[in-house]
């Protein structure tokens, strides 16, 4: 089992949390585009001439406002001091995470994507009218626009956004296809057999298994800590590879891992498919090798380098390559994104992110 975590963006992944239909299945009524208003639409800057508007700003200040919260603590929104004391790294936040979308506009235009295509159109009604008219039990809102539009103010969005991350998402996914038209990644169907050569040596390729304490409570972070911690001597302190390995084993079956989707088979990765703290950890290893307390995500990891598999490499192969080349993406926009500056202007200046309405 392999998870692209590197991949997988803050914005979206707020965002996948809000939006649970994932099917596209066409529906008979047309929902028309809501306007949002004047001052949803309110320019507060640009990135790469792109014009950014306040609707964006607030859905990704509320985003990460809210990620700090879980973060430090609730409530560090609602006294002044403690405000003050985040505010810096939520404006740092913000700031570079508005670059996002317009990162992957600039890469479709390097890579010669038609931005204007129709066909993106047409996805996007799709998309909407699926969310929309899909029932209650599917994620949708049965039919029932007021409701969505009740849901888009309770998230601190607009049809209007809404239909460009939809625009953006599908841009994303086409870029990934011109990008491999083009042969900009080290390894393609092309050279297949030399990616599988790349993975099975396992110099810039590693397989972990790990055990992960999520930080459910900040008051009792000290305390997750202290248990991973007690994880990772036990594990250090075993010699042999055989009996570390069965201990890894308890510790990930037992009630204080909370991962769930590991399975046997651990996780495959190369590097920038995983979260930098997670891969620097996990490359220093010797196989059955553990390490110490990680913190990442949200929690405390343990982790376990694996030897590679020949016969899941074999078996898998075709997605581990997909998984690859998604980051590489990732890589490709991260580096449009060094390059970009989000120029705000005076209206966007005097905003007060804590505050803002």
């Amino acid at each position: 089992m392999t998870v692209n975590m590197k991949a997988v963006r803050v914005l979206a992944a707020a965002l996948a949390l809000l939006l649970s239909v994932l099917a596209f299945a066409g529906c008979s009524d047309k929902i028309k585009p809501v306007e949002s208003s004047e001052q949803e639409m309110r320019v507060i800057g640009t990135c790469d001439g792109y014009s950014i508007y306040y609707e964006e700003l607030r859905f990704v200040t509320s985003t990460y406002k809210q990620m700090l919260e879980n973060k430090y603590g609730q409530g560090i929104w609602d006294d002044p001091a403690s405000a003050d004391k985040h505010r810096d790294e939520l404006e740092e936040l913000v700031l570079e995470n508005l670059k996002a979308n317009y990162a992957i506009l600039a890469g479709c235009k390097n890579l010669f994507v038609d931005t204007e295509d129709k066909e993106i159109d047409a996805y996007v009604q799709e998309q909407i009218e699926t969310l929309v008219n899909q029932s209650e039990a599917e994620g949708g809102f049965g039919g029932d626009f007021d409701a969505y539009l009740a849901w888009l103010a309770e998230n601190e969005l607009t049809d209007h956004y809404l239909r460009f991350i939809y625009r953006t998402s599908y841009l994303e996914s086409a870029m990934y296809y011109a990008a491999i038209e083009a042969e900009i990644f080290a390894y393609s169907e092309k050279n297949y057999s030399e990616y599988l050569d790349y993975v099975l040596e396992g110099v810039d390729y590693a397989r972990t298994i790990h055990v992960y304490i999520p930080i459910e409570d900040q008051s009792k972070k000290s305390e997750y800590f202290e248990t991973a911690k007690r994880i990772a001597d036990e594990l250090a302190a075993c010699e042999d590879d055989d009996e570390r390995y069965s201990l890894m084993c308890s510790h990930i079956g037992s009630a204080v891992n909370k991962d769930l989707t590991i399975t046997e088979a651990g996780y495959y990765f190369t590097h920038n498919e995983m979260g930098e703290a997670y891969e620097a950890a996990s490359f220093a290893l010797d196989v059955y090798e553990t390490s110490g307390v990680v913190e990442y995500g949200g929690g405390y990891y343990v982790i376990m380098r694996m030897p590679i598999e020949e016969l899941y490499v074999l078996m898998y192969g075709e997605q581990l390559l997909q998984y690859y080349q998604s980051a590489q993406i990732g890589l490709y926009e991260d580096g449009i994104k060094e390059n970009m500056t989000v120029e705000l202007n005076e209206y966007g200046l005097s905003l007060d992110l804590v505050n803002l309405d």
